[in-house]
């Protein structure tokens, strides 16, 4: 009985956790929009792309903390939780390097 319980502890955790990285992940590509609305370049390409493939992560990532009854696994839900932050950090990233101005010679 308490080994179950410091599982569900150390799943609302890693969940609160991962909540808060995603939350400043958002925010920080809040922040570099708004950064590069006001530089007078255009957005890629890439850079619409990354802004959807966000907020697909963010949504997968509410979808799981709200339905995580339905996954019975708390190993498969951690690894699940874990591969959307890293989904979102990733798209965070590639935001950031469309955002980066170059000259063709």
């Amino acid at each position: 009985m308490q080994v179950n319980e410091e599982g569900r502890g150390m799943l609302r955790m890693v969940e609160t956790v991962a909540s808060a990285v995603n939350l400043l992940l958002a925010f920080t590509f809040y922040v570099a929009n708004a950064n590069h609305s006001t530089s007078g370049f255009a957005k890629t390409g890439l850079g619409f792309l990354a802004e959807i493939a966000f907020l697909v992560g963010l949504a997968g990532l509410g979808l799981l903390i709200v339905g995580r009854r339905k996954i019975k696994s708390n190993l498969a839900r951690l690894m699940l939780i874990m591969v959307v932050t890293i989904w979102n950090q990733a798209c965070l990233i590639a935001f950031l390097t469309s955002l980066i101005p170059f000259r063709l010679p």
